[in-house]
């Protein structure tokens, strides 16, 4: 999981919304969260654990969680936490909930949403539950990503239950628990068994002895069936050729009978068949004719009925025309008045326009007169003050005159902070100096056990392990020796006379080949041999630790050297700086308060300076606003006397347009000029209108006038038109009557509504068929019975025959078949049998291995087994970081009984628990088991980059502790690692180039900065 953007706003002292944009911060590798106790640090942690997966350390939801999270400023809580586990897969998980109106300590139910980033929107999960993301619960996920504070030992401090169970969650170990898989294949395989075993009782009384006899048996059945079946055969031949003379018989018979009965019919047929023939010859030659006739006869109805309608719209039109022409003629007389209406709405129009321009002029030139004076008054004010600014700005130049210099001030500031600089460094370096001769002389202590110089270490501990080493190696030859001798006395014991020696071969045994006597005991030699190792370990183990001292003493005595030079220079540093120093009776060397006060003079000159300076510019501004002003009230004096001028030259005009005969409406006002000009021009307009309207209607009654009476004549030739067709029509029907043979036109329509004509053809073709075919058979059956006589005596003889031996060779098929099926059924039972008998010598096999698999996997023996192995492994990863982090002193080991242990190398090796380790020792080894766990999870997630989250925990270290695991963290980067540290150390804090700083506003609550 690698986290890309937090909000938080409402949650404990995050009163406003505060954003972490995680993404600037994992860029670095290595980044931190700082501020002091009670910012606000852990409850971004805490923010993030709980809207992943609904819990938090402090609280539960027993403890009226959603209110006591709930920031006691806010109205509602927000938490919004997006994150990524691969380049193409993102998250967000968010968290509301807020408080009640009506009820301060109640809050609404929190909701925990989540969603995934898929083409280009946000698509929300069916579940907010972050294990089914990450693929941890929350108590694996507080050890391995996001360890809270208080909590970094628990991995390490967990008993073997609670561990055995974490890694089964986090390796999904579940997967190797056999024990119940093993139980029910156990309980299937003994019910498989009894099964078996019930089933193969039932084939007992089957056996290939008694298959044989029956087999036997149904080879003699086979023989007889045959010979019974060929002399049915024959019989059946003799009844087959008398059958089919008995059948054409019969079969003559039935058609003679069937032709009498139709040559009975056939008369009645034959009339039926002639009134169709009438019926076919009345459609051919009448039906379209009398169809045509009615359609023109309808035609005619049609035709005469319009006539009559447009006669009386022709009629109406003619009347309404000419009650139009008596309104239009009204209307004439009133629109020839139009144009002397205009003339004196016109004329009205110019008065009134004379007297608007009339008074906008003499506005205008009170305007001009009152401008003018104001203009005057600007002009007076602007002159006053051009007086103040030249004054202002003298006083400015004599106190700028009067400033103390400020580049001596900059030079002297530079001498005195240089000199405090070389005052730091003085007690830097006396301080490391100190300090690398302590530590010098804790190296060379370690040399004095041995009485030697440490230069001289590695060739005396050099000396004692070849010592070491020639002992062992002559003990060693000494043990397998007398391991040589006792094996080959065990063999000698073992020989048989006559019998080959499995060592050499020999049939002949002698007992100065194979025997031999030793004095000195396996367990004797077993025990020196034992003493000569440890202490072979002992004088290496002390060759590695003096190796590691002297490179160690070899760094100290250089960088100590290096410090000796470097604090020489700062003295002559010092020396240069004092002669530097040029400014005698301003400043003191050793008081830097002169230079304060010279600083403080010069400040309160500038603050004078910048006030009259503001004084000036303030004058300034003032002016240039006189002159903008003044500026402005010229350009409009000057506009209105333009705009009268032009009135005036308006006015002219507009008194020479008035006509002379306006004299009338002299004395009217402009109010009842305007509104006689409306009452004439709305005249006009509804005059026009009304004349428009009118001839527009007197047109439209012509055209309707005109359009009835052409249609009236279009008609009128339409009737006489139908009334010629049915006279054509008519007289078709009285020739084809006369020429067919029929009376009258009823004759033929009544012959045209006869029912049923289909059905009485269709019987008709059909009946004719049938005599047709009758005949035709009658003949085929005469020529094929020809001579032939039926004999019923010989006929009864032959069936009666065959029916006996039909019965006989049923009987007969019937025991053969079920002797076959016996005899199919044994062999198949056989067969069964003999599965089964394998069947059950395979679950007797299984048996006995399901009862081994039971012992093996019972209690969680095998889980607790692949436990102990990720477990060996993990501490395997977490040494590679451990040795470096204890400088080669410690190594974390694992024992399934006692837990997690330590072997101590300044102790021989020895072991010792966990839990004996200092503060900062076992902050180091929970650093190291915390990152190769979360090294196995990112390798079993397929996470390009993993993050880890440490809250405090630096506070126990000591410096060089503190630099060791600095630099382990930064080389976790390198690894595709990002992780971040919560802590108030301020000297791991200048260590980390990013970071966020959290700080707690007593109005706003905690704030984040970015740095």
């Amino acid at each position: 999981m690698l986290p890309l953007k937090l909000t938080i706003q409402g949650f404990y002292s995050y009163q406003e919304p505060q954003v972490i944009d995680f993404a600037s911060l994992t860029e670095a590798g290595l980044f931190g969260i700082f501020g002091a106790v009670g910012s606000g640090k852990s409850s971004i942690l805490e923010a993030i654990s709980f809207v992943l997966y609904g819990a938090t350390e402090r609280l539960d939801s027993g403890d009226r969680r959603a209110y006591n999270m709930l920031n006691l400023k806010s109205e509602k809580a927000l938490i919004d936490f997006e994150f990524s586990t691969t380049k193409e897969e993102k998250y967000r998980f968010s968290a509301t909930w807020k408080r009640r109106k009506k009820d301060y300590a109640a809050t609404s139910t929190i909701e925990r949403t989540a969603c995934k980033w898929e083409n280009g929107e946000w698509i929300p999960l069916e579940s907010a539950n972050a294990e089914l993301v990450l693929g941890l619960k929350y108590d694996n996920f507080k050890r391995t990503v996001i360890i809270p504070q208080g909590k970094f030992k628990e991995f390490l401090e967990l008993t073997k239950g609670d561990r055995v169970k974490m890694l089964k969650e986090i390796f999904n170990l579940y997967q190797y628990d056999f024990a119940e898989p093993t139980r029910q294949l156990t309980v299937k395989n003994n019910e498989a068994l009894h099964h078996n075993a019930g089933v193969l009782s039932q084939y007992a009384i089957y056996s290939r002895e008694a298959l044989a006899e029956k087999e036997t048996k149904l080879l003699e059945w086979q023989q007889q069936v045959q010979s019974a079946r060929q002399e049915a055969e024959t019989v059946q031949q003799q009844f087959e050729q008398l059958q089919r003379i008995k059948e054409a018989q019969e079969q003559l018979q039935q058609v003679q009978q069937q032709l009498i009965t139709l040559q009975a019919q056939k008369d009645t047929y034959e009339q039926r068949a002639a009134h169709i023939r009438q019926y076919d010859k009345a459609v051919l030659h009448f039906k379209s004719v009398l169809e045509q006739k009615q359609v023109y006869q309808k035609n005619y109805t049609e035709a005469q009925n319009t006539m009559q309608q447009v006669q009386d719209q022709l009629q109406q039109a003619e009347q309404d025309w000419s009650k139009q022409q008596e309104v239009l003629e009204a209307v004439a007389k009133d629109y020839a008045q139009l144009d002397e209406w205009k003339r004196k709405a016109a004329a009205i129009q110019h008065i009134i326009d004379y007297r608007t321009v009339v008074q906008e002029y003499e506005v205008l030139q009170d305007r001009v007169q009152k401008g003018t004076a104001h203009v005057e008054q600007v002009t007076a004010q602007k002159s006053a003050l051009q007086l103040q600014v030249q004054d202002a700005e003298q006083e400015l130049a004599t106190l700028k005159a009067q400033k103390p210099d400020t580049d001596i001030l900059l030079q002297a500031s530079a001498w005195f902070s240089r000199q405090e600089q070389l005052d730091n460094e003085q007690r830097h370096k006396q301080a490391q100096t100190e300090k690398l001769q302590q530590q010098v002389q804790e190296q060379e202590q370690y040399f004095v056990q041995w009485n030697i110089a440490p230069e001289d270490s590695v060739s005396f501990l050099d000396g004692k392990i070849t010592d070491g080493q020639l002992a062992l190696d002559h003990c060693t030859e000494q043990w397998r020796q007398i391991q040589v001798q006792s094996e080959l006395q065990r063999y000698r014991k073992e020989l048989t006379n006559g019998e080959p020696c499995p060592l050499c071969g020999s049939t002949t045994h002698q007992p100065e080949i194979h025997e031999s006597e030793h004095t000195v005991s396996i367990e004797d030699i077993s025990i020196q041999k034992q003493q000569y190792e440890q202490s072979l370990l002992q004088w290496r183990e002390h060759r590695a630790e003096a190796n590691r001292r002297l490179e160690v003493l070899k760094d100290y005595r250089l960088q100590l050297h290096a410090e000796n030079e470097t604090w020489q220079q700062i003295l002559n540093q010092v020396k240069a700086h004092r002669l530097a120093f040029n400014w005698e009776g301003l400043f003191i060397p050793e008081d830097r308060n002169t230079l304060q006060q010279y600083q403080q003079t010069i400040r309160e000159a500038e603050q004078l300076i910048t006030a009259r300076e503001a004084d000036v510019s303030q004058l300034r501004q003032s002016e240039l606003g006189l002159n903008e002003q003044l500026q402005k009230y010229q350009q409009a004096v000057t506009q209105f006397q333009i705009q009268a001028q032009q009135l005036k030259g308006r006015m002219d005009v507009l008194e020479q347009q008035i006509p002379e005969d306006s004299v009338n409406w002299s004395a009217q006002s402009v109010a009842e000029l305007k509104a006689l000009e409306t009452e004439y021009k709305e005249l006009i307009i509804t005059t026009e209108q009304r004349y428009v309207a009118e001839t527009e209607k007197s047109q439209q009654l012509r055209e309707q006038r005109a359009s009835h009476s052409a249609r009236l004549e279009q008609i009128r030739l339409q009737v006489s038109e139908w009334t010629a067709q049915l006279q054509q029509v008519n007289d078709m029907l009285e020739k084809a009557l006369l020429e067919q043979g029929f009376a009258d036109e009823q004759a033929v329509s009544a012959l045209l509504r006869s029912d049923n004509i289909p059905q009485e053809r269709a019987d008709t073709e059909q009946f004719f068929r049938a005599l047709h075919t009758a005949e035709v058979q009658l003949a085929s059956r005469k020529e094929q019975l020809g001579t032939q006589v039926l004999d019923e005596q010989e006929y009864e003889r032959v069936a009666e025959k065959r029916n006996q031996l039909q019965t006989l060779l049923k009987e007969q098929t019937d025991g053969l078949l079920l002797l076959e099926n016996e005899v199919q059924q044994w062999t198949l039972k056989l067969e069964e049998k003999l599965h089964y008998e394998q069947q059950d010598t395979a679950l007797q096999a299984r048996a006995l291995n399901l009862k081994t698999m039971t012992g093996l996997f019972q209690a969680n023996g095998f889980v607790e087994y692949i436990s102990e192995m990720y477990l060996q492994n993990l501490c395997s990863v977490a040494n590679e970081r451990f040795h470096r982090l204890t400088r080669n002193q410690l190594s974390l080991i694992y024992d399934p009984e006692r837990g997690f242990e330590v072997m101590d190398y300044l102790n021989g090796g020895k072991t010792r628990s966990a839990k004996t380790l200092s503060g900062g020792q076992a902050f180091q080894a929970s650093l190291c088991l915390a990152l190769a766990l979360a090294d196995s999870i990112q390798s079993l997630n397929k996470f390009e980059k993993n993050f880890f989250f440490i809250d405090e925990g630096f506070g126990t270290l000591d410096k060089d502790a503190i630099d060791i695991v600095f630099q382990t963290l930064e080389q976790l980067y390198r690894e595709h690692r990002v992780v971040g540290v919560i802590s108030h150390v301020e000297e791991l804090q200048e260590r980390i180039p990013r970071y966020v700083q959290v700080i707690k506003d007593p109005e706003r609550g905690s704030i984040v900065t970015l740095t």
